[in-house]
């Protein structure tokens, strides 16, 4: 459900700039706050591939584009994968089929 909202997704220019600004202030006050920070900096040692604060900051301050976004999301769908667990009455002829998402 979430995938095809996302695939649905359109957004007018004066809404996306709206949350543009929201999210560079919030970000700026983090940045400013050496508590919130600290917590920043400590997650991304725990968790290398994550995004901080700063970097999702200078993203936003260079520019962001609605068509960026919207090139994302067309890709995300050819891009996205789901494993699971499945354990039970199965044999291993079955343990390697992949089942298409639907398009």
């Amino acid at each position: 459900l979430i995938v095809d909202q996302l695939m649905d997704f359109s957004t007018e220019p004066s809404v996306f700039n709206m949350f543009m600004e929201q999210l560079k202030k919030t970000y700026f006050n983090i940045l400013i706050k050496h508590d919130r920070l600290g917590r920043d900096v400590r997650l991304l040692i725990l968790e290398p591939h994550r995004w901080s604060v700063i970097q999702k900051y200078q993203a936003l301050t260079e520019g962001l584009s609605i068509q960026q976004l919207t090139a994302f999301v067309a890709a995300l769908k050819s891009e996205l994968y789901a494993e699971g667990l499945v354990q039970g009455n199965f044999t291993s002829a079955v343990r390697h089929t992949h089942i298409p998402l639907e398009e």
